[in-house]
């Protein structure tokens, strides 16, 4: 129920009651006397209202004036009639001269009037006369009259304005306690002098109106000590949070007690002025918002005083809400990916963790997707970082966008997100949800003038058959997500138990690999590369293998690529790299020339700092080989990324002496527009266009990389030679170096010498 509803509910029947009691008692039948006498006590009536409002203050809660003594005296000369009829007439124009509006000065002229006819009923039990059991007697009519009207007004405050009524009692007791008797005295001497002459009550007004100074300087004194202590409680209390969202109800709700207004909000906006309506900027010119209040209580209207107190605590709240906006921001840092704005891993471990409690109390299931962008290195290496950046702002974007309001979407780190779906029936509905994931992804977008196309990899563990936990669902969805990507990316792998056991064995392969380094368990074989005209060997190439302790011999396929994801390729190439110089220096103190010595190089080493280039220097140094019989494979990913450094970093090497060839030419991101740029010596076609080549059909790919090579006048070899036909094609179409097993596969050291005949 509103409050308004509130106070028509309470002010209507103490209104009517009054009605009944004035029509009760009657018009005054006395003379001009009585009628002179009863305008002059409704004129001082009215006059110690009005007076009284203006000097206290509307936060002093009741307004204390000395009108016990002005009902004293009447009750002693006047007749019951006209003591109602100047205490209604004289209350209600008393409050409008004082600013009340119309139905507050009709409830406290109502409960007036029956306050002084309590204290008339008990008069007309008296003997009458103006004898002392008289006085007497209306001594205690005064005081029932006050008691009365007390317990009205807080009856009111208590039902309407939902204020607490013991502690209101117990201050108004104190009060009446302190000045009810005074006040009834004066009263009296006033009403015993106006049975002699009616001049006499004059002499009342002086201590009357000093009486009611001193009323209203105690009261407001009392008032504002209130509202000092209410204001620095409402400080207290409005710092005492850091959520803005807490600090704002703690301040509206300070505002509306300590104003005793209806109503308090925060705007964004300085609203429009308005006469119920009082607003004060929060912070510096309003950059925090404004507090607008309105609607005072009490039937009043804002003054001076009010907007001093809303101003302060305006400051106050101002002030409270930078440090909650701060803290608001701290948070969200905390708690959310600064590029994308996406939640973090903290944030999301926590929303999962919710999601499993949910649906394991409602017997349901929840899913969590990790979403990996397809080859994203290759566009932070050929377009740079912040063109990768603005890529991952935008697949956050998509990602967020193609979910429901319920879903979570999060980014872990580097290019990979994560998405909680709860509340799915089954795998198949999270395998729609997951599917609007993956379109969203395919869509094209425009990033730095280049239009892309990229493609992401999603694994899905779903609760409670792939986890009992959010951690678990995170950890089976990642291994489900690198299961989509081996098996050919742009697609969505469910998790099952096997998946774990691949897992872990990737990761002991990883630990494997790193401790194969420091045991010297990889050995180098070398393969021949020979001329295709004459059929002389003119080189080998060193391949990388692994003698694993249990598993036998491996191939590169077999760690290198493990190798690259955890760091450990840099290691691994320097160590191919002295070994294959080491064995070319053998050799050639052997007097055994093999020709130029071919060796695999990541291209990371070309896009670091000048360590390799140092180090290839040393190296040469140590070993005393022939820059010349040096050369060093690198495969088209060199060209990408940050290709000014790679291209001076490759022109140094080749200043040594040592060749450069491009290795598996055509199966990356491609050369042909900035080949030129780079110094390169050779060419070397991939065995996947090398196979095309049959005795019924040629491979066009193949010619064409053959007549570019030759156009820029570099040397081409083809790899993955198997046939007689290959072998043929390639010579008829200009290509005249060859290795593969036509020729010899990769073999050790001492049985590539048997091959040579050495």
């Amino acid at each position: 129920m509103s409050r308004e509803r509130r106070a028509l509910l309470v002010s209507a029947p103490a209104v009517a009651g009054a009605l009944i009691v004035l029509c009760r008692f009657g018009a005054p039948t006395g003379g001009r006397e009585t009628i002179v006498l009863l305008i002059a006590f409704a004129l001082t009536q009215a006059g110690s209202w009005a007076w009284s409002t203006h000097l206290q203050h509307r936060f002093s809660g009741e307004v204390w004036h000395p009108n016990l003594a002005i009902l004293t005296s009447a009750l002693v000369l006047l007749e019951p009639s006209a003591v109602l009829f100047y205490v209604t007439l004289g209350t209600a124009v008393g409050n409008l001269m004082g600013g009340a509006r119309f139905r507050a000065a009709l409830t406290n002229a109502a409960f007036d009037c029956l306050a002084a006819a309590v204290a008339l009923t008990l008069l007309a039990l008296g003997p009458g006369g103006a004898g002392a059991g008289t006085f007497g007697l209306v001594a205690l009519g005064a005081i029932l009259s006050l008691v009365t009207g007390e317990l009205l007004v807080v009856a009111y405050l208590s039902l309407v304005e939902r204020q607490p009524a013991r502690p209101v009692l117990i201050a108004d007791a104190r009060f009446m306690v302190l000045w009810a008797p005074f006040l009834i005295l004066c009263g009296l001497v006033a009403g015993g002098a106006g049975l002699h002459a009616q001049w006499l009550l004059l002499l009342l007004l002086p201590p009357l109106t000093a009486v009611q100074r001193g009323l209203a300087e105690f009261v407001k004194a009392r008032a504002e000590r209130e509202r000092n202590r209410e204001l620095l409680e409402a400080a207290t209390f409005v710092h005492a949070s850091v959520d803005s969202r807490t600090v704002g109800m703690a301040v509206t709700d300070a505002a509306k007690r300590l104003l005793r207004c209806e109503s308090a909000h925060i705007s964004v906006e300085e609203p429009a002025p308005a006469g119920d309506v009082m607003a004060v900027p929060l912070g510096e010119n309003g950059l925090t918002g404004w507090l607008v209040v309105a609607a005072p209580r009490f039937g009043e209207r804002f003054d001076e005083g009010d907007a001093e107190l809303l101003r302060a605590l305006g400051a106050i709240a101002g002030t409270a809400l930078s440090n909650a906006a701060l803290v608001d921001t701290i948070r969200h840092q905390g708690l959310h990916d600064r590029l994308t704005g996406l939640p973090n891993q903290v944030l999301f471990e926590d929303r999962a963790g919710q999601a499993v409690i949910a649906a394991r109390r409602s017997r349901g299931r929840c899913a969590v997707a990790v979403v990996d962008v397809d080859h994203f290195a290759k566009i932070n290496q050929s377009l740079g970082h912040a063109a990768g950046n603005d890529l991952l702002q935008v697949i956050g974007s998509r990602l967020a966008g193609a979910c429901r309001e319920a879903d979570t979407v999060a980014r872990l780190g580097a290019d990979e997100f994560t998405v909680l779906i709860p509340d799915v029936v089954d795998v198949d509905e999270a395998l729609v949800h997951v599917q609007r994931l993956l379109d969203s992804v395919r869509r094209p977008l425009m990033i730095d003038g280049h239009e892309l196309f990229m493609t992401a990899s999603v694994g899905v563990a779903i609760f409670p058959e792939d986890g009992e936990r959010a951690s678990h669902l995170l950890r089976n969805a990642d291994t489900a997500m690198h299961r989509a990507k081996s098996a050919g990316r742009d697609t969505v792998r469910m998790y099952d138990a096997p998946m774990n056991a691949t897992a872990r064995q990737r990761l002991v392969r990883e630990g494997e690999v790193h401790n194969a380094l420091l045991r010297d368990e990889f050995r180098l074989h070398y393969q021949p590369q020979v001329d295709l005209v004459t059929g002389s060997l003119i080189g080998v190439e060193a391949l990388v293998r692994w003698e694993h302790p249990t598993l036998g011999l491996l191939g590169p396929h077999e760690f290198v690529p493990l190798a690259e994801e955890s760091g450990l390729i840099m290691a691994l190439d320097s160590w191919v790299l002295r070994t294959a110089c080491m064995q070319l220096a053998d050799w050639a103190s052997a007097g055994i020339a093999p020709g130029r010595m071919a060796v695999n190089m990541s291209g990371r080493h070309f896009q670091s700092t000048d360590r390799f280039y140092d180090r290839l220097v040393g190296l040469l140094d140590d070993t005393g080989i022939d820059p010349c019989l040096l050369e060093l494979e690198v495969t088209e990913g060199i060209a990408v990324g940050e290709q000014d450094s790679a291209a001076a970093m490759l022109q140094r090497v080749r200043e040594l002496g040592v060749s450069l060839a491009i290795d598996d030419f055509g199966t990356g991101y491609s050369m042909l527009g900035r080949l030129q740029q780079f110094p390169i010596d050779k060419l070397k076609i991939d065995r996947s266009f090398v196979s095309d080549i049959s005795e019924t059909m040629g491979a066009p790919i193949v010619v064409a990389m053959i007549a570019l090579a030759r156009s820029l006048d570099i040397e081409v070899l083809a790899e993955g030679v198997e046939t007689e036909a290959q072998a043929e094609f390639l010579r008829a179409h200009g290509c005249f170096q060859a290795q593969g097993w036509l020729y010899g596969k990769a073999v050790p050291p001492s049985e590539l010498m048997a091959w040579l005949g050495v």
